[in-house]
């Protein structure tokens, strides 16, 4: 049985949460270093992930996913030392939902980000009394250019994002219908 080993490290740097979180972190940590084998301290320290992750989630979405993939790797592991019980997989489930919802909070911002771009380009009428004159203006080419670059950086920075969204709701799907199997007479489970 693979168990993942995580660090505060995987995920945020330490400066990036409360003392209390960080103890917390640390604690969880150092429970699962002494005792691999035991699913509770798996679930402890994804509970202090996600907590670490819902802090940060509203001011720094790929922070937050990078908490929340930390949680979920570390439910992966409680789920492996006990398959079948309803309570990981339903945390993992869980976990898995939340990374996602992480990812498009974060494409979310990429979007916005490139919006404004955009909508700070250069008006070329400011430069040039005519569109003709303006294409040839050096300097609205170039301010151009720098606009286009930024929102390509921008697009090339989105596209993870939605595919690390699209995954992790993949993974909280067969986590659920692994849950469905379990309890197939369970109607809350299916819905």
């Amino acid at each position: 049985t693979e168990i993942y080993t995580l660090s505060l490290h995987d995920a945020l740097p330490i400066s990036t949460s409360s003392s209390a979180d960080t103890k917390a972190l640390l604690a969880a940590q150092t429970a699962v270093t002494k005792s691999p084998k035991d699913a509770q301290a798996w679930v402890a320290l994804a509970t202090a992930w996600t907590n670490r992750a819902n802090a940060t989630a509203s001011t720094n979405a790929k922070s937050a996913v990078a908490s929340y993939q930390a949680a979920a790797k570390a439910l992966e592991s409680a789920a492996k030392l006990t398959p079948n019980d309803l309570t990981i997989q339903k945390a993992l489930a869980a976990a898995y939902t939340s990374e996602a919802s992480g990812y498009q909070a974060a494409y979310q911002q990429v979007a916005q980000q490139a919006s404004d771009v955009q909508a700070a380009s250069p008006d070329s009428s400011q430069f040039a009394p005519s569109a003709a004159a303006s294409a040839l203006d050096p300097f609205t080419q170039a301010q151009q250019s720098i606009v286009t670059k930024q929102a390509s950086d921008l697009q090339n920075q989105a596209l993870p994002l939605y595919t690390g969204a699209s995954d992790a709701s993949k993974k909280a799907l067969d986590v659920y219908l692994k849950i469905t199997k379990l309890t197939p007479n369970d109607a809350v489970n299916w819905f």
